[in-house]
């Protein structure tokens, strides 16, 4: 889609730059942190590199489990502009 097209159904597109995507293990006992999920900080690099760019405005994460979601957008060191939900 062009500039021209995306200006046709808004004022204002948004242009998604970067997507990234990985998986952990959904065992919190496997982990080597409680608290940390490797997966989040890989897809947000994986993200930040297919965009060319050093700082993320937005990020939408998902997750099974809701409450994951603040833990992952404390750990994605792009919390800013994060949204999220889970089933």
């Amino acid at each position: 889609m062009d500039d021209q097209e995306a200006e046709s159904f808004t004022d204002k597109p948004v242009y998604i730059k970067g997507v990234g995507m990985s998986s952990d293990t959904s065992y919190v006992t496997e982990r080597q942190e409680l608290t940390a999920i490797p997966s989040v900080r890989e897809a947000t690099a994986i993200a930040k590199r297919e965009a060319k760019v050093d700082r993320v405005d937005f990020a939408e994460l998902h997750d099974m489990a809701t409450i994951l979601v603040d833990m992952q957008s404390r750990r994605s060191d792009s919390s800013r502009g994060v949204r999220g939900g889970g089933v």
